[in-house]
């Protein structure tokens, strides 16, 4: 058989019944989809939670161990600044010594060795 439908009734869409059907399953879905999120968002809160003290702690360790690393920092600086004077100090009395010694043996050596032109 064959027939012929006037354009007005026809139509791109989809029918109501169809059109219920699909929205009917596409909210069982979205509703499935929220009952996961809300049973997910408790674990998801903990995890969030753990995760922000753990970063606290890090924070905290990690300002610790920057004081530290300047205490030691500012030791270190001391000690070679410290160790730099004494050797400056040392040396100084070396050349010191050295002069003194030069200058004193340059004098008793030439008291005994005085002789009038050639022998």
């Amino acid at each position: 058989r064959e027939g012929w439908i006037e354009t007005k009734f026809v139509t791109k869409t989809a029918g109501l019944h169809q059109q219920y059907k699909t929205l009917s399953s596409e909210m069982s879905t979205m509703q499935e989809n929220l009952r996961q999120a809300q049973i997910e968002l408790p674990q998801l809160q903990e995890q969030n939670q753990t995760l922000t003290d753990q970063n606290l702690q890090l924070s905290a360790q990690i300002t610790k161990l920057k004081t530290t690393l300047e205490q030691e920092r500012t030791q270190k600086e001391a000690a070679s600044s410290k160790e730099k004077r004494q050797l400056l100090t040392y040396g100084g009395a070396i050349a010191f010594l050295g002069l003194f010694l030069g200058i004193i043996l340059t004098i008793v050596l030439s008291r005994r060795k005085r002789y009038e032109g050639w022998a």
